[in-house]
């Protein structure tokens, strides 16, 4: 009867050592894909590479379509598991160009468990060639994990919604920007912004500028932009001036 314990205990030790080793090596692939999909985009570019690299990215996938019960099953599991360290949980999605990586390294970075939804959602469920470009803006991702929104600031941002409205004379689509709680961070930003460097017109131009920007490139945040507008804010001042 002992003997017959003793086999079942070193079964039951062997089965979950296999399952961890099986688990540690999905882990792996997809981050080798993650690594497949950048290399790709960066160099997709290159006459010379871009073919290959293409070819090394969807070899990848057929990989991990081909074992499809095995990665969803990872998958969901992995998704019912409670988050990791925030750090350790962020992983680089997307090959960033040499002006957005200037702007905010942080565009790049994608929740873990995100990257396994895309995966199963788009490889999986639709059968996608190759993976979104970029997690923003999908349907299955809540963009407002990755814009700074904080649900304890709703009443600042609801304060700051107001007074904006109030005091910009804004387009129909920027009271809908501001508006919306995706924006949260940037809506705060403009309101510190104005209480910082008061209501004045040069303040006010700036900020009127930084939300055309934004319409099309929401990321940047706006310290970032008031850098960028030194190009506009010092056009008509001299060299010396500037000093």
């Amino acid at each position: 009867m002992k003997h017959f314990i003793l086999i079942i205990a070193l079964h039951l030790i062997t089965s979950n050592i296999l399952a961890q080793e099986t688990s540690g090596q999905m882990e792996i692939d997809l981050k080798d894909l993650l690594k497949k999909k950048i290399d790709y985009e960066k160099f997709k570019g290159n006459i010379l590479l871009r073919d290959s690299v293409l070819t090394t990215y969807r070899d990848k996938i057929d990989q991990i379509k081909n074992n499809k019960k095995t990665f969803s099953r990872y998958i969901n599991a992995e998704l019912k598991q409670k988050s990791r360290d925030e750090k350790q949980n962020m992983i680089e999605y997307r090959h960033l160009s040499i002006t957005e990586s200037n702007s905010n390294l942080r565009q790049s970075l994608i929740n873990r468990k995100d990257f396994y939804k895309i995966v199963k959602y788009y490889l999986f469920c639709n059968n996608d060639t190759i993976l979104p470009k970029d997690f923003r803006g999908l349907s299955i991702i809540d963009e407002k994990d990755y814009n700074g929104y904080n649900i304890k600031n709703r009443p600042l941002w609801a304060l700051a919604v107001k007074y904006l409205s109030t005091h910009l004379t804004l387009t129909v689509n920027q009271k809908k920007f501001i508006k919306d709680e995706i924006n949260q961070q940037h809506v705060l930003e403009m309101k510190a912004y104005i209480d910082e460097n008061g209501n004045k017109t040069d303040t006010i131009e700036f900020i009127m500028w930084a939300l055309e920007y934004w319409a099309t490139q929401p990321r940047p945040s706006l310290y970032h932009l008031d850098n960028v507008y030194d190009a506009v804010r010092f056009q008509q001042y001299s060299p010396k001036e500037k000093n």
